[in-house]
């Protein structure tokens, strides 16, 4: 750092941003959402070896004094003790201190030349460190990765003191600058600069005399290349702060004050959300508002703040808490109604393990029945309401709900009670009493949603329909409803997390696979202009549906009269999203899936899988072949018989 020459050990994370540099030979980062956390350690040697730790924090007033402590030998003469002060004063009113940090620094710079003096303590706080860069327009040599190197040592400290000497003059709140590495494209600079106070302008200002300064001693700096970020560390106000499925989320980003006027954007899991449906974005205070959200949602959101100069980011990871889960151990249910007898109603909640909540049961008129509590597994909480039932109070169907309340919210489930006089056919457990031909329901599994319908019949209760959806995955189809083009990238995104993480629970549950099924043909209906990223996130999901783990599923959903046609619409939606691929060539292969899609203006002669495809010159300025090859699509489709062709 130029003011105490130094090696600095630090850990940064490095954002990229995109700029337009003066020759096409020079390399800048695109702007997009990442975020590397990197260990930086960079050497300079000059004339002597100081070690310099920063401790304690200093207080600065409105004149800012920048002192640099310089000691020089050489084989001619003693050694030679030289102090030179540089001050800037300034009238302007000094910003309040915002978010001041102690910044610790060891330093070493030696040559092996020369005597090593004895240390000297500099003392160093910033309330910011801004990540800085620029380019030089020439080829980068691998000298500049090696710190021992003279060409590394004379443009670290030809390009250090050149830094110092204008942000000294430009910068109010200016303390000091390192230059931590040297990287390709063509040559950029990567530099922290310490700082009290932010002002783009200021930074601006000095850039641009730095440019100059280093161009006149034969740099080839090009000027527009500067970029400066400064990480975030205050977190974002949640509104609630503990957000629930099914919560309206708004998160705040909270800039120093001299960033707040900076236009915003925002980001999930880095890919930029869009002002229109779900997600709508505001500034002064820059706000993001998600509407209706599902642990789909849990995820990694930036905030990116930035001016012409200066780019502010935060990121944080975000939870979205799911609500408890309830299962009902019968929801649909028969009651023999010929002797005095108690039936049980049985409600079991599943909860995660820092929530709090209340269950009980009520009857039609909203009144709270007596209960008795059953805990038997952990994170569950279970009640049992005993119904009375006697001849004379034998009626119509009767409903009972079981109600959970959460964070002021309330979630409900109900059971509904038939009653029959005539013989009992069937009343093995888990569905109970029945008499012929009645139907009986149960509920799902942890996790899932819906119920699993058994009828009577024989005197045996037959299994009729299993409409049991993993929970994740009914939140998105009911999401995917209300899914347009804009929307389509996050949740194609959020869907093929999703359905990676949970591959073994719905390649086993018939219901889901047709659940995700619906749901891509909703975004079927919203395809146009689909990128080569979307159409991975899309292809990832397809994978589960079609790997071998789900044969059985398919063989269930192909005997299903109500969804045979499920392996059919899977096709469909297929030909309908690939129909809608951008003007690109691009190849995307899954384990099971290949998709290459091709644009070509004259003769198209490839091989694919065991053909050959040749198609003469179209006539046209250009055409698009687009193939799509399944190599287990034996699994999905159904069993042809002899008689079908």
């Amino acid at each position: 750092m130029v003011g105490c020459p130094s090696t600095t050990k630090s850990t940064t994370e490095t954002h990229t941003t995109n700029s337009s540099p003066a020759q096409t030979n020079t390399e800048t980062p695109s702007t997009d959402f990442s975020t590397t956390g990197t260990t930086t350690e960079t050497s300079t040697n000059n004339s002597l070896t100081t070690d310099s730790t920063t401790k304690a924090p200093a207080t600065y007033s409105s004149t800012t004094e920048f002192t640099t402590e310089t000691l020089t030998t050489n084989a001619s003469t003693a050694e030679t003790s030289s102090k030179t002060s540089a001050s800037t004063q300034t009238t302007a009113e000094t910003p309040a201190t915002i978010g001041l940090s102690t910044v610790e620094t060891t330093t070493k710079t030696s040559m092996a030349s020369l005597p090593t003096t004895e240390p000297i303590a500099v003392t160093l706080t910033s309330a910011f460190q801004v990540q800085m860069s620029f380019a030089i327009l020439e080829n980068f040599t691998t000298e500049l990765n090696d710190s021992t190197s003279q060409k590394y040592k004379t443009y670290k400290h030809d390009i250090e003191t050149s830094l110092s000497e204008s942000y000294s003059q430009k910068v109010i709140g200016f303390i000091g600058v390192n230059v931590e590495r040297f990287r390709e494209g063509s040559v950029i600079t990567d530099f922290l600069m310490d700082t009290d106070y932010l002002n783009s302008s200021q930074i601006l200002a000095a850039n641009i005399q730095v440019a100059q300064d280093l161009n006149s001693k034969g740099y080839n700096v090009v000027p527009d290349s500067f970029q400066a970020v400064l990480d975030g560390t205050e977190p974002f106000t949640r509104n609630p702060s503990t957000v629930y499925v099914g919560n309206n989320m708004t998160l705040t980003c909270n800039p120093p004050s001299t960033v707040s006027s900076f236009s915003g954007q925002w980001a999930f899991n880095n890919i930029q959300l869009p002002n229109i449906g779900r997600y709508s974005t505001s500034n002064r205070p820059t706000t993001l508002t998600v509407t209706s959200v599902t642990t789909a949602d849990s995820g990694m959101y930036t905030c990116l703040m930035k001016d012409t100069v200066l780019r502010y980011t935060r990121q944080e990871v975000i939870t979205i808490q799911p609500v408890p889960s309830i299962n009902l151990d019968r929801s649909r249910i028969n009651v023999y109604c010929d002797t005095m007898l108690n039936e049980a109603l049985k409600c079991c909640v599943t909860y995660s393990s820092d929530i709090k909540f209340t269950v009980q049961w009520q009857n039609a008129a909203g009144s709270v029945l007596s209960t008795t509590r059953d805990n038997t597994e952990p994170n569950t909480k279970c009640i049992t309401f005993m119904l009375n039932v006697a001849p004379t109070s034998c009626s119509n169907a009767q409903t009972y709900t079981c109600l959970v309340n959460y964070g002021g919210q309330n979630t409900k489930a109900d059971a509904t009670v038939s009653f029959f006089t005539n013989a009992v056919s069937c009343k093995d457990p888990p569905y109970g009493q029945g008499e012929e031909g009645s139907e009986a329901a149960i509920g799902c599994q942890m996790n899932y949603e819906g119920n699993i319908i058994a009828v009577c019949k024989k005197g045996i209760w037959i299994n009729k329909t299993n409409n049991c959806v993993l929970n994740v995955i009914k939140e998105l189809q009911v999401q995917s409803q209300m899914l347009t083009e804009e929307l389509l990238p996050v949740f194609a995104n959020q869907l093929a997390n999703v359905t990676i993480i949970n591959e073994n629970a719905i390649q086993e549950s018939p219901a889901t696979i047709f659940a995700v099924v619906e749901i891509l043909n909703n975004i079927a209906n919203v395809s146009s202009n689909i990128s080569m990223l979307v159409m991975k996130d899309i292809l990832a999901t397809v994978n589960v549906l079609v790997a071998p783990g789900t044969n059985n599923s398919w063989k269930t959903l192909n005997n299903d009269t109500e969804k045979a046609n499920t392996s059919a619409s899977l096709l469909g939606s297929m030909e309908t999203i690939t129909g809608s691929l951008s003007q690109d060539s691009f190849t995307i292969n899954t384990a099971f899936i290949s998709l290459r899609k091709t644009v070509f203006t004259q003769t198209y002669n490839e091989d694919l899988n065991s053909s050959h495809i040749l198609i003469s010159d179209p006539g046209f300025p250009s055409a698009t072949i687009t193939t799509v090859v399944f190599t287990t699509m034996d699994i999905v489709l159904p069993a042809r018989n002899s008689s079908e062709s």
